[in-house]
């Protein structure tokens, strides 16, 4: 998931999920933010991450 500048269509930042098994790891480029159990958790988490951290 990315967060698009609307003023210029640039990329801000991203998040991506991995399935670790029994759990999914959100991940920036540079590290682990989140550790969670279902996807729509995971969702949830990586959207707030998105308009919260890169305003």
């Amino acid at each position: 998931m990315s967060k698009v500048l609307k003023s210029n269509y640039q990329v801000a930042g991203g998040i991506k999920l991995f399935d670790a098994g029994l759990t999914y790891h959100l991940k920036t480029a540079s590290k682990l933010i989140e550790e969670v159990e279902t996807i729509p958790e995971a969702l949830d988490r990586a959207l707030s991450y998105l308009l919260v951290e890169l305003k």
